[in-house]
């Protein structure tokens, strides 16, 4: 998930680095990358991008050299659809965003992303999100929130009782009823974006989405801020 909203200022190759360590682990037929996006229209739909590649069907049947080859095709597979997948990722981190959508950033969407995701694709295991975000949700509207407007106080006890009140509208608003959308993931990362003078926003945001991710069913042993 890629915040595209004007507040923030990612470092672009840092992110492209962190995330391409996993592509590159990618190379199973199936393996799939999902890329979406956080603004002030985020969708529940993200961009699929899916290692096709196979081995023969009767790869086991086959001779030594006839395996050699057939290695060496999967393995020419597997590399160009990574390409395909980094060659997104690049775009997807540099390329500006319509002004009509980043003047606000509806950080909550992302979980219906994840969610519609997560239920389409076959997955297994090692499923690794990250969120390059400074996940400042900030969306007009009553019941919403607006932290740009107001910004919670660094207060551990206040917004674990403003993550309470809002993952029940959460749950109502994209429709995720008692579902964990967040019950598939091995490794949850959010890349904060890299100014020092962040740092207390930062904190407060790791404090309330810890717990908004943890009643949506993620365990904190799997969240990383960073």
């Amino acid at each position: 998930m890629i915040d595209r909203s004007a507040s923030i200022q990612s470092d672009a190759n840092q992110a492209f680095e962190r995330i391409v360590e996993q592509i590159n682990k990618m190379g199973g037929y199936g393996d799939e990358l999902g890329i979406g996006f956080i603004h002030g229209k985020t969708t529940a739909n993200a961009q699929i991008f899916r290692i096709e590649a196979r081995r023969p069907a009767d790869y086991a049947d086959m001779g030594g050299l006839d395996q050699d080859e057939a290695d060496t095709d999967f393995e020419n597979q597997v590399r160009q659809q990574r390409r395909r997948m980094k060659d997104a990722l690049r775009k997807s981190l540099t390329v500006a965003a319509s002004d009509k959508i980043v003047q606000w950033s509806d950080v909550w969407g992302s979980l219906a992303t994840m969610d519609t995701f997560f239920r389409s694709a076959g997955l297994s295991d090692n499923c690794q999100v990250f969120i390059v975000s400074d996940l400042v949700e900030s969306m007009p509207g009553a019941g919403r929130r607006d932290f740009h407007k107001q910004h919670p106080a660094n207060d551990a006890a206040q917004l674990r009782q403003m993550a309470r009140a809002d993952v029940p509208k959460i749950r109502s608003i994209y429709g995720l009823g008692s579902a964990s959308p967040l019950s598939k993931v091995d490794q949850f990362t959010v890349l904060f974006p890299a100014s020092g003078v962040q740092n207390s926003q930062n904190n407060a945001m790791t404090q309330y989405w810890t717990n908004v991710f943890e009643l949506l069913g993620l365990s904190r042993s799997k969240m990383l801020f960073q």
